[in-house]
């Protein structure tokens, strides 16, 4: 929640975020946070799926960087960043939506 409170902050400095800010911020955190995370997730899942050719963490980083560079830990980056997107700006904009619904319809 942190980084998306703080691109919701650059925008709205001084209120909430309408609905379009949240899926804007939502959008690009969910980018942000699966292009940071995606190398760990390429090696675990590697480790998973082969653990006799992929026993190490260490071993599996470089056997990927030398059959496949740098591009080998971004398997999958397209699917992953779409789903990203779709997911978190929903949710944000729900998170938005019902944070201020919700209290008024309970207290």
């Amino acid at each position: 929640f942190s980084g998306y409170d703080l691109i919701v902050s650059m925008i709205y400095p001084n209120g909430k975020p309408s609905g379009t800010a949240a899926l804007f911020a939502g959008s690009v955190m969910g980018a942000v946070s699966w292009t940071i995370s995606l190398p760990w997730d390429v090696v675990k899942t590697r480790m998973q799926m082969n653990p006799n050719l992929y026993p190490h963490f260490v071993d599996t980083c470089r056997d990927i960087t030398k059959k496949e560079g740098i591009v080998g830990f971004y398997r999958g980056y397209s699917a992953v960043i779409t789903r990203a997107v779709v997911l978190n700006a929903t949710f944000f904009w729900f998170y938005e939506q019902f944070s201020s619904f919700l209290p008024s319809r309970i207290g």
